[in-house]
């Protein structure tokens, strides 16, 4: 039985040696992700942390939560095919694809609506929240451009990467949101998506150093999300309308407009990625659920 508990020297240094920058990287991220509540509640108070709560929860449970998901599931596939680089180069540059498509596409479609959306979702007392939830949507756009880079990362077995990115990011981003916090929680939300743009891009450059390929390919990896992103855009011209078709129904003809546009896009923008999705849904709807029982 003590056989059973007995750790060599070596195998335990370098499990601390991964395990440290891993739990001290998960620690500042959560930092990083909650910085801007303890900036708003300490300089501009309850009323105005509780707006910007209320604008956050859209953007953290639409988008940013679908993420951590994720990467609960690409980090072990990335560490299994981490021998064969070509496989993980490949692998990381779809999920870039798969990941920018759907946060940048949802992140500026949540934008667009805002304006509609928070009055039909929680009334119009909180219409304060509209714009720093545009912003906030931008911002869960932004990182969803460098989401999965910590994964590999730590998958290559350079998990101090992530720390020092992250001690980086929480130095830039903490004054940043102080400087900011003078113009209201709006300031507060436009610091987040800033400094989220410039990250993003950071991320992603210090990836395809690490994986061995170039910044122009992660750029074409995340080329459909940001084209179908600018093409939702477009459905902002229809707030416009608003104060004629109410806000539930103009709600429901921009949600359908961007569906309509997305598709165009990958349709006749990218073909193989549409067929892609379409594959993936077919699939799921087409998966055979339990047997029926026999019947004589």
């Amino acid at each position: 039985m003590q056989q059973l508990w007995r750790v060599s020297r070596s195998a335990l240094a370098e499990n601390i040696r991964f395990g440290a920058p891993v739990a001290g990287s998960t620690m500042l991220a959560r930092a990083i992700f909650d910085v801007d509540y303890l900036v708003i509640g300490i300089v501009l108070g309850a009323h105005a942390l509780g707006l910007y709560t209320l604008a956050f929860r859209l953007p953290e449970a639409l988008i940013l939560n679908v993420f951590f998901v994720l990467s609960t599931v690409l980090f072990p596939l990335y560490t299994q095919v981490r021998g064969d680089r070509q496989r993980l180069r490949d692998g990381y540059l779809k999920s870039v694809t798969v990941q920018a498509l759907y946060g940048i596409t949802a992140g500026v479609g949540l934008a667009v609506v805002a304006p509609v959306l928070v009055p039909v979702l929680f009334g119009q007392q909180w219409e304060e929240s509209v714009t720093p939830l545009v912003f906030l949507a931008l911002y869960a756009a932004a990182r969803s451009l460098g989401a999965g880079a910590n994964d590999v990362y730590k998958a290559l077995g350079r998990p101090g990467l992530s720390i020092r990115i992250s001690v980086v990011r929480l130095v830039v981003l903490l004054p940043a949101l102080v400087f900011a916090s003078r113009w209201g929680i709006v300031g507060v939300a436009c610091a987040q998506m800033v400094v989220a743009v410039v990250f993003a891009f950071g991320m992603q450059a210090v990836a395809a150093k690490v994986l061995g390929t170039r910044m122009r390919r992660m750029l074409r990896a995340a080329a459909p999300g940001l084209a179908c992103g600018a093409a939702v855009s477009l459905v902002g011209l229809l707030n416009l309308s608003r104060h004629a078709l109410g806000p539930v129904l103009t709600l429901a003809v921009m949600v359908v407009a961007g569906v309509g546009l997305v598709y165009a896009v990958l349709r006749f923008g990218y073909r193989g990625l549409h067929d892609d999705v379409l594959g993936l849904f077919k699939r799921h709807h087409d998966s055979p659920g339990p047997a029926p029982d026999h019947v004589p």
